[in-house]
């Protein structure tokens, strides 16, 4: 089943599995914590920035509730 997954995504996509992946490993949400005020900070990663508009609409779900 995975490796259909993989096929999936390499045909959809136009990109090797191993670009795919290395994609979606990308750091999207980090937490600073600031030390003197002890406040959390969180910055979030557009999704829409990653290299492959085709990946991003593969992966947002198509329908609502």
């Amino acid at each position: 089943m995975a490796l259909m997954m993989g096929k999936y995504l390499e045909i959809k996509t136009g990109t090797s599995i191993k670009q795919v992946r290395k994609q979606l490993w990308k750091v999207h949400v980090a937490h600073l914590l600031d030390e003197h005020t002890c406040k959390t900070y969180v910055m979030q990663m557009n999704a829409r920035e990653l290299a492959n508009p085709i990946l991003i609409d593969l992966l947002e779900p198509s329908f609502t509730h």
